[in-house]
């Protein structure tokens, strides 16, 4: 005979009536064919006898399954027992046993547990032929034709003999049985017997099975001997359900903490208790006591905190919540089923529907991972769905009530803060570190101590309850809005567009700053400005974006500004040596105790040997700045060994400086002398023959007047590795300048006038833009009176003009030349009118052409190349 049970209850009413027909036919049949003395004395003083005045019907009235399989055992000839029904006894009947238990003693079935009993159930009467097996018949009948008639076990019955406990008989998973989890279970069971775990809150999203297994959990403890607690009181918060395949209200709910002490008080105590908090307590001082909250979100106030805090003293707390209490409490991160209980949860269910076949494995992990998240509530919420009609498709385009349900009772309860931080991550779509977010925010340099932590305090709070991933924030310190969060903003979330405005801005800003810097990282790695960023390192990107505004707040003077910023990158990015190394520059010469201090740190902060080595140069080089050139040394010796051999040019370029500044000069050429200049950037040849210059000045500074031809010699090859560049920067242009000042006081040498002369003929009119040409100005003005030749005073004398006040004397159509370039015959003069240079070109009459002279000019016209004029009508020498 076959029949069908789909639901919990008719399952349990089913194996109830199974049990009791099996014992009654053992029952009836040992009357039949034994006697009160056939019955083991070990059997028979622990039956729990009957009042039945058949002395044998009583005691086995009072027995179990154990029970029956021994008194079988103990008579084999007598009830004519044969090899394969002994067999069946112990090795098929025997199974039933625990599960006798869970049903007479209100408990959660096990998934199989049914399946068992109903196999058993189905061959007891053909392995046993020669009992008589009625009341298995009967039931059988009324299973397949009058399945209302089943009746469920006593409600009243104990669940255990050891523990006074209120636990739920009608549980959520009963429909498929509590599957999987045992990882957790066993997790959950080590935390709550640890003593110094008072509080343990079990966190997850709505629906992702808290309460499922704080049930399982407590009835595993019901059933273990070394459970220690005495009394386990349940109260249950929830106020919303899945009722087939719709969220509802629950009716009378508990919604506050009166009604919620209300029902404990129920189980507990009687009308005369005044204050059923201090009764609690007490019944906690008496009793090893575990208190039971299930989703506590509802009602998470401060009178909650405080009961649970004097509460704990003495006895202990398991929540369930989508929230938590915070410090108070050891939290457990409750995530979705693993694959393999999400495909048994899922096939259980969908073979209790009768979609049995209608997916791939594929396709329905597919669906219980991306679609639903593997929480089991939404997958359970899918198949009734689909049982009611709805398709696939409809049923994942649709997922705005479920995304409420399982996020609601949180979102209203979230900090302005919190929500701020959300829009944030809403508008950026994808995760981000915590230093971009504080980025994002609106955060005031001046109090960014106090936003940090108002940040830091959302985030957390967010993590809570479930809006931010927290595996992902553990794991990797990456913010991302969690599945479901994500699906209840899509339904829920208003657009601000100041808040979208602001950020787009500060994005378009970001992407600009690093791709300014990738474009830089090519030149050089030790220069201030340039931090090596990568693409993906975007904590590092926001901490150096920082730190550029300290350089650049530091370069206004305004230094006490620069230092916030440094700290506020040290906070974003921990650990980030270029924050030191920053924070080193700052301090310069002004405190070199802190910034050594700074240095130290940045070397231990440095992940990669190629950091380490940067450190030590960009080190060597502020140690050179303070003159401690031994020290500069050593720290390069450093790196030197960390290279082991490799070649680094700046290192290189640095040790050959503070070797010239030791006047050790054979060696600082013998360092040069090791790179292939043929193998150098632009940039890096520069670089280089400045360095190549600068040794040579400063080794003329070792000669006087007595070896003058040997000093001036020495600055001629200065000079003539400077312009040996083919394509000169502003450094070359600089180092000129010092050339020119070194002349300048070698004002009594017509040699040294004629190569300052020709300096400035050549290069005057980048020379000019340096600033410190101004100074050099100053002293070429002060020597030119000791200058005996009048031809080389007038020469030298019109690269000491003031512009600004030549122009005022200058007439309309007259203009004063500051640039020339005669090998590609343009020149660019200025007028009071044109400060900013017209252009014009060097015709064959203009071949004598000087800088410093003035030129009358016709129609100035302004182009899309600029400004200029196409005809120079004459020129003449202010000189």
């Amino acid at each position: 005979m076959t029949y069908s049970i789909r639901s919990s209850i008719e399952r349990k009413a089913a194996m109830y009536e199974m049990i009791l027909a099996i014992e009654n036919d053992f029952i009836e049949n040992f009357v039949k064919k034994l006697s009160l003395g056939d019955i083991p004395v070990k059997v028979s003083e622990r039956s729990n006898k009957s009042d039945e005045k058949n002395k044998l019907l009583s005691i086995l009235q009072g027995l179990d399954f154990q029970s029956y399989i021994e008194i079988c055992n103990s008579n084999i000839l007598k009830l004519q027992i044969n090899q394969a029904q002994k067999d069946f006894l112990n090795k098929e009947l025997v199974k039933i046993i625990p599960i006798r238990n869970i049903v007479m003693h209100p408990r959660p079935l096990g998934i199989l547990d049914y399946h068992i009993v109903k196999a058993v159930f189905e061959e007891i009467d053909q392995i046993f032929l020669n009992f008589n097996w009625e009341n298995v018949s009967k039931t059988r009948t009324k299973i397949a034709e009058n399945p209302q008639e089943l009746r469920l076990p006593p409600q009243n019955a104990k669940k255990s003999e050891r523990v006074i406990e209120n636990i739920p008989t009608s549980v959520e998973f009963e429909e498929t049985s509590f599957i999987g989890r045992h990882k957790e279970i066993g997790e959950l069971k080590a935390k709550l017997n640890k003593r110094n775990v008072h509080i343990l809150s079990i966190i997850g999203d709505g629906g992702i099975g808290k309460t499922a297994i704080a049930i399982k959990l407590l009835y595993d403890l019901l059933d273990d001997d070394k459970c220690k607690f005495d009394l386990i009181l349940w109260a249950s918060l929830k106020t919303n359900e899945l009722n087939n395949y719709e969220f509802k209200e629950i009716e009378d709910s508990i919604s506050d903490t009166s009604s919620m002490y209300e029902k404990l008080n129920d189980f507990v105590g009687d009308n005369n208790i005044s204050n059923v908090k201090e009764y609690l307590i007490s019944l906690a001082e008496e009793f090893s006591m575990l208190l039971v909250l299930d989703n506590l979100e509802t009602i998470n106030t401060g009178d909650i905190k405080e009961f649970l805090d004097d509460f704990t003293e003495y006895g202990k707390v398991l929540i369930t919540s989508r929230i938590g209490l915070g410090e108070m409490e050891h939290r457990y991160r409750l995530g979705g089923l693993c694959k393999d209980d999400a495909l048994e949860y899922m096939n259980t269910l969908l073979d209790l529907y009768g979609f049995e076949g209608m997916f791939s494995d594929n396709e329905k992990y597919n669906i219980a991972s991306n679609e639903l998240y593997s929480n089991p509530l939404a997958i359970k919420w899918f198949v009734r769905n689909l049982y009611n009609g709805q398709s696939v498709d409809e049923i994942i385009k649709n997922k705005e009530e479920l995304a409420t349900f399982c996020m609601s009772n949180v979102y209203d309860k979230l900090s302005t803060k919190a929500q701020n931080v959300l829009d944030v991550l809403v508008i950026a779509g994808n995760e981000l570190s915590f230093a971009e977010l504080m980025y994002y925010m609106d955060v005031d340099i001046d109090n960014y101590i106090n936003a940090y932590k108002d940040v830091s305090n959302a985030v957390n709070e967010l993590v809570k309850s479930n809006f931010i991933d927290d595996v992902l924030f553990r794991t990797k310190k990456k913010l991302s809005i969690t599945d479901f969060a994500k699906e209840f903003l899509k339904c829920c979330y208003i657009e601000k567009r100041d808040i979208i405005s602001s950020y787009n801005f500060k994005l378009k800003r970001l992407q600009g700053f690093l791709q300014k810097q990738l474009q830089e990282n090519h030149k050089s790695d030790y220069a201030m400005k340039e931090f090596g960023i990568k693409s993906g390192e975007n904590s590092k990107l926001v901490a150096a974006y920082y730190l550029t505004l300290a350089l650049k707040e530091s370069k206004l003077g305004n230094q006490e500004l620069a230092f916030k910023y440094v700290e506020y990158a040290k906070k974003l990015e921990i650990n980030y040596f270029q924050c030191n190394k920053i924070a080193a520059y700052l301090y310069g010469t002004t405190s070199q105790n802190k910034a050594k201090e700074e240095f130290e740190i940045a070397l231990k902060c440095c992940e990669v040997d190629e950091d380490k080595v940067m450190v030590y140069i960009v080190y060597a080089g502020y140690l050179l700045r303070c003159n401690d050139y031994y020290g500069a040394l050593s720290k390069l010796e450093n790196a030197e060994v960390i290279l082991d051999g490799e070649v680094n040019v700046y290192l290189i370029f640095e040790k050959s400086k503070i070797l010239g500044c030791l006047n050790r000069f054979e060696e600082a050429y013998g360092v040069l002398d090791q790179l292939d200049i043929k193998e150098l950037s632009t940039n890096y040849f520069n670089i280089f023959v400045t360095r190549k210059a600068d040794l040579k000045r400063r080794e003329s500074e070792l000669f006087d007047h007595r070896d003058f031809d040997k000093m001036l010699g020495l600055i001629r090859e200065s000079y003539e590795y400077l312009r040996s560049s083919d394509d000169p920067d502003r450094g070359i242009y600089q180092y000129m300048t010092n050339l020119v000042k070194s002349l300048a006081y070698l004002y009594y040498s017509p040699k040294a006038n004629e190569l300052m002369l020709e300096i400035l003929d050549g290069y005057y009119s980048n020379i000019r833009k340096d600033p410190e040409y101004k100074k050099v100005q100053d002293i070429i003005k002060s020597k030119l009176e000791n200058i005996e030749d009048p031809n080389i005073v007038k020469r030298i004398k019109k690269y000491t003009i003031d512009i600004n006040e030549q122009l005022e004397s200058l007439k309309d159509n007259e203009g004063l030349v500051y640039y020339l370039n005669k090998e590609k015959n343009f020149g660019f003069f200025r007028n009071k009118e044109n400060l900013k240079g017209v252009y014009f070109k060097i015709t064959h009459k203009l071949r004598g052409l000087q800088i410093g002279d003035v030129v009358k000019h016709g129609k100035i016209n302004l182009t899309t190349k600029g400004t200029m004029t196409k005809e120079i009508l004459s020129y003449y020498s202010l000189q």
